[in-house]
């Protein structure tokens, strides 16, 4: 299915911006090996070109259908955000459906400090006039229910007292001979040495690429320059490249800040153009300094940290660095800055990398390791007498340099080696027990020659234990995160001292931003009936079940045993062995004490015999056959077993692939799985008793039990109409798997349960056939309740700020609502729609203000931390909240955006249903950071993907991006999936 095409939003769900490439761009030139500029002349022309018709502006008001934000009638308030107004009855997607005014805001019951004047509470006056069908909700009002409290946001303030931005795109008459990782700020040198452009040296920024250009001052038009490089080895100058400068945008400030500021009519003002300069300015200084810059956005910054980088793996560290951006907030515009890690190729000779693999990798996966490590990477060499160059390495070939000969030449036919010791007199120290390095352009060349070059993203897969070290490394506490940002970011990204700022007039404050928050009181929870029950206590978001029961335990007429055997010491050594008895006896006994009614032995016990050893190499249809050939030899499929536990040694992703594919697909058997750790499941007390409770969490909803539900007062705010909540996702494609749709849906009152819809589909990222996955739900939701409920609320994670008015206009509202006409062929079904757009905040992070407000063990903000007052959201209904505590580093809020809501939410209400959903996930006894229908639509994709996993092992070879031949992988996973998830487990939350 070919990508529909996706517009660009306004800011209605605007959050952090990066700089783009301006329009009339051309794609990133590769990269120059040809020359080494070290010192350049430069001369000019004023030339009398016109600017090419294909280069255009993009605009600066729209205020069309496509704006998320357009509304028609607003009056304007006396502080600035519009409210909602009088609407049609239904069938609109964001009005409310009667005046509202702003409630008073409730009073701090502890002294705190004062939040930045910017985000105080602003008086609000009412807005009347016709629904816009394509408009977002425009915010009610704000939250006032919580304890109110002042905290940081890792965010700066900033002042632009510039009232114009001009911008410009730079056209050449052929590639400037720059690096492309440091084209833009070698170009901007040699401009700044022509006088026709000094006069605008200090007042400009361009971007990496050499393409785009921002100024303060406006360049006169037309104006060309050319650039005369040489370097130090050349006798005569090197070519002329003319680089032609076109204006193709002048931003209004004025403008700018009037969105800012919420005033009604700007709604559909396009910012994004005006926030990508900015970025382009504010990142100026970084990008040239930088030692790295990566991310789609470029956005990431890393620079040489006074200490030494972590060691992850052999020739791998881990760098930290900061992500910037810039931000609108209501009438405040900030700078986003937040620590980062990631992981990067070590710097140095490639030789020492070889011989550390050479040590500890075993010989059979020795140089397939060397070619993975080594592909891509750049590095440099230098042979006497000539200057240091640049490759690209593209592999390693399997020969040494005294083993491969080069063709004739004044030598002979010399080996490498030869040719090297003749030509440059270098004595090679590892001829022979080396491979040879293959590059793009040089051949091949000695490992000891080439020094890998620093600030390279390591791109490949980590180790398990280098994995575990880069998260120990980033997971540093909230506190250390500030002053990482504050004393070495500031002066590291050049927030201070910056002459470019100063062009611009623009000023960044020294300080965190404080934003007014509340903090939410969690919900009740209501377990068993238990006399012996213990009373549930909270804290922190977290709670023990120790001696408590489940509200609702599972009925378990019988259950199997699978015993997968690989031949590890630790495992059991067959189905008769008195241990394996005894373990089955406590975990039996440990269903019980939950409220699950099941036998206390097992109907059979199966054993797999060795059937994949340690070394073994199976494929994936192997595996899968070996597995239904024990268990339909075991088990009558007409009298399936509940469950089947599946007691694995060790963590086996392709055993684990197996039986679940066997299980939801082919056979339709629940099964759960322990891993026989001698620490965890087979450890004695405790530790046991904790393993096994958390395998009674999911058993039990797995069967469709009740592990826990909320109190009376939370699900009331969701059944004052009939309601069912759904969780949208879709997973993202890779080169060999097709993205999967998951949309899972509540069935009753309780909320707990939520069976899912699977689809796999187009490499996209909107729900293709969301019609249909819809239809099923709603038709679940009848036939468990004999009705179809009068409200849908749905949570949709997977949509960037810009595509969530593409979402609404032309996608996936209209497929939902075809699926309301198609369950009601009289036409008269016309529920009540809301959706809220999930969208992950990793780059925000709360901070105490003070020393004396409580933070939890971990140094996070308080669960149930709400903030409403200062969103991305300027016009938008938005918030954002952090239910969890966040027990290892630094917590992150999640961002909640309603883009649609036709049941006309207030704040208060919408804020408590999402915090208090936080809290019914069924695989723990703590809230989580987003909401549960999301996450369980994110489970059950993830399972559909697991089933695929098979794709992998079948082609030897991967496709190259953008092959044709990729609908073949397309093909066979629709062969693999077949019919989907068995008729017996559709209705059950078996991918939990």
């Amino acid at each position: 299915m070919a990508r529909r095409r996706r517009g660009r939003g306004g800011n209605a769900g605007q959050g952090e911006r990066t700089s783009e490439p301006a329009r009339g761009e051309s794609g990133p030139a590769t990269e120059s090996n040809t020359a080494s500029p070290a010192v350049a002349t430069s001369t000019n022309t004023i030339a009398s070109v016109g600017s090419p018709s294909t280069v255009r502006g993009r605009g600066g008001t729209i205020a069309a259908r496509g704006s998320p934000l357009a509304t028609r009638g607003t009056v304007p308030s006396r502080g600035g955000i519009p409210l909602r107004g009088a609407v049609p009855s239904h069938g609109n997607g964001g009005v409310a459906s009667s005046a509202r005014t702003e409630p008073s805001s409730v009073g701090a019951s502890e002294t705190a400090p004062e939040p930045q004047p910017a985000i105080t509470d602003q008086p609000v006056a009412e807005v009347r006039g016709p629904a816009v069908r394509d408009s977002m909700p425009l915010r009610p009002g704000f939250g006032t229910i919580g304890r109110v409290q002042v905290m940081k946001l890792n965010s700066f303030a900033i002042h632009v007292s510039a009232r114009k931005i001009y911008e410009y795109i730079v056209q050449w008459t052929s590639p400037p001979p720059f690096p492309l990782r440091t084209r833009g700020s070698q170009i901007l040198q040699f401009l700044k040495l022509d006088p026709h452009f000094a006069p605008f040296a200090d007042a400009v920024a361009m971007d990496r690429s050499g393409k785009r250009l921002v100024s303060a001052r406006s360049l006169p038009q037309p104006f060309a320059i050319n650039i005369q490089t040489h370097t130090a080895t050349t006798v005569t100058d090197g070519p002329v490249s003319t680089a032609h400068i076109y204006r193709v945008e002048e931003h209004n400030i004025d403008a700018f800040n009037r969105v800012l500021d919420g005033h009604p009519g700007h709604e559909g003002y396009n910012i994004e153009p005006i926030l990508s300069a900015l970025n382009l300015v504010i990142q100026q200084h970084a990008s040239s300094t930088a030692l790295a810059v990566i991310s789609p956005g470029r956005n990431r910054f890393f620079f040489r940290a006074p200490a030494s980088p972590m060691q992850l793996d052999l020739g791998v560290e881990a760098w930290q660095g900061f992500f910037i951006a810039v931000c609108p907030t209501y009438r405040q515009l900030t700078i986003k800055v937040n620590a980062c890690v990631s992981p990067f190729s070590s710097p140095g000779n490639a030789a020492r990398v070889m011989i550390a693999i050479q040590e500890h990798v075993p010989e059979i996966h020795r140089f397939s390791e060397l070619c993975r490590f080594f592909k891509s990477l750049k590095a440099t060499v230098t042979l006497p007498g000539r200057d240091e160059r640049r490759v690209i390495i593209t592999g390693v070939e399997n020969s040494t340099a005294r083993q491969l000969r080069l063709g004739p030449d004044e030598y002979g036919n010399p080996t490498i080696e030869e040719y090297l010791n003749r030509r440059y007199n270098i004595a090679l120290q590892h001829a022979d027990d080396l491979p040879l390095i293959k590059t793009r352009n040089r051949g091949y060349l000695p490992a000891e020659l080439c020094e890998i070059c620093p600030g390279q993203l390591y791109r490949w897969r980590l180790s398990k234990a280098a994995s575990a070290q880069l998260i120990k490394y980033a997971r540093n506490l909230p506190a250390v995160n500030a002053a990482a940002i504050c004393d070495r970011g500031f002066p590291d990204l050049g927030f201070s001292g910056n002459s470019v700022f100063d062009a611009f007039g623009i000023t960044v404050e020294p300080n965190m931003i404080t934003v007014p928050t509340r903090v939410l009181p969690p919900p009740e929870l209501v377990y068993g009936q238990h006399p012996m029950n213990r009373p549930v206590i909270m804290k922190d978001a977290s709670w023990n079940i120790v001696r408590t029961t489940f509200h609702t335990g599972a009925n378990i007429t019988s259950w199997a045993v699978l015993l997968v055997q690989r031949g590890y010491k630790h495992e059991f050594s067959n189905k008769s062995d008195p241990q394996l008895l005894a373990f089955l006896q406590a975990f039996s006994s440990k269903l019980r004490s939950t409220g699950m009614s099941l036998p206390a032995e097992p109907s059979h016990i199966m054993d797999t015999g060795r059937i994949l050893g340690r070394g073994d190499d199976l494929s994936m249809n192997d595996t899968v056959e070996k597995f239904r050939q024990v268990i339909i030899s075991n088990l009558n499929p007409s009298q399936k077993p509940s469950f089947v536990l599946v007691l694995l040694p060790t963590v086996n992703s392709r055993i684990y692939s197996a039986i679940k594919y066997l299980g939801d697909i082919v056979l339709g058997l629940q099964s759960i799985h322990i891993v026989l750790h001698p620490k965890k499941s087979l450890a004695t007390g405790n530790m046991q008793d904790q393993y096994l409770s958390n395998v009674a969490l999911k058993l039990n909803t797995k069967l469709a039990g009740t592990n826990h539900r909320l109190g009376q007062d939370a699900v009331a705010l969701l059944t004052r109409v009939n309601t069912m909540i759904v969780g949208m996702v879709v997973t993202h494609p890779t080169e060999v798997l097709p993205a999967v749709a998951a949309v899972v849906s509540s069935s009753d009152d309780e909320f707990i349960q939520y069976s899912a819809s699977l689809r796999l589909q187009s490499y996209d990222d909107i729900v293709e056939s969301l019609h249909h996955m819809m239809l099923e739900r709603l038709q679940y939701y009848r036939l468990k309740n004999g009705r179809l409920p009068d409200h849908i609320l749905v949570y949709r994670q997977g949509l960037s700020n810009a595509q969530i008015c593409y979402l609404m206009q032309d996608m996936e509202v209209p497929q939902i609502w075809q699926a309301f006409r198609e369950i009601d062929p009289n036409g008269t079904y016309k529920p009540k729609l809301t959706i809220i757009v999930c969208i992950k905040q990793t780059r925000c992070c709360f901070h105490a203000a003070d020393t004396w407000q409580r933070v939890t063990k971990s140094g996070n903000v308080v669960p149930g931390t709400v903030q409403d007052r200062g969103t991305p959201g300027i016009y938008a209904f938005d918030f954002l909240l952090q239910p969890h505590e966040g027990t290892r580093g630094q917590a992150q809020p999640t961002r909640y955006i309603v883009a649609y809501d036709d049941y006309h939410y207030d704040a208060d209400t919408i804020q408590q249903i999402t915090h208090a959903l936080s809290y019914s996930y069924v695989r723990a006894t703590k809230a989580i950071k987003m909401v549960p229908p999301v996450r369980y639509a994110d489970l059950a994709a993830k399972r559909a993907a697991l089933y695929l996993s098979k794709l992998s092992t079948e082609f030897e070879q991967p496709l190259e991006p953008g092959s044709e031949d990729r609908n073949l992988y397309h093909q066979r996973a629709i062969q693999i999936w077949g019919s989907g998830i068995h008729r017996d487990l559709k209705d059950s939350m078996f991918y939990i």
